[in-house]
């Protein structure tokens, strides 16, 4: 895994062509770890098999660096929302092309059942002081 002070083998700033966007994560964003996670399970079956696994080595260090900083709570919950996010993130791209009426329509009944809130179960998984 890379750091500042001791990039990666696949560091993303040398790699970079001029000019090119970037998109950094940083370990104190809860969300980091999941979606370091979510790009290796989208990679999964190509050949950029000691990219993918110095990248899930990175999400667990993510997850272990935001557990320690922000609190277990508080990194499941934003997990939560990120469920919910691709969820209706999903449905809305069905929604907007998918040309079968039915399936927008499911698509629309999915996304008013679902909220931006804390599931129950996740708000008794810890509190601040749990690492």
């Amino acid at each position: 895994m890379g750091t500042k002070n001791r990039p990666g083998k696949f560091d993303c700033y040398t790699a970079a062509e001029p000019d090119e966007p970037m998109f950094v994560l940083l370990g104190r964003d809860p969300l980091a770890g999941a979606l370091v996670r979510l790009w290796c399970v989208a990679r999964d079956g190509t050949d950029e098999i000691a990219q993918i696994n110095e990248a899930q080595a990175c999400a667990n260090d993510l997850i272990s660096w935001a557990t320690k900083k922000k609190g277990k709570q508080e990194v499941l919950a934003s997990w939560s929302r990120l469920q919910t996010a691709m969820a209706n993130a999903l449905d809305e791209w069905i929604i907007s092309n998918d040309p079968d009426i039915e399936k927008r329509q499911e698509a629309l009944k999915r996304m008013a059942g679902r909220q931006f809130e804390v599931a129950p179960e996740i708000t008794t998984v810890g509190t601040k002081t749990d690492n």
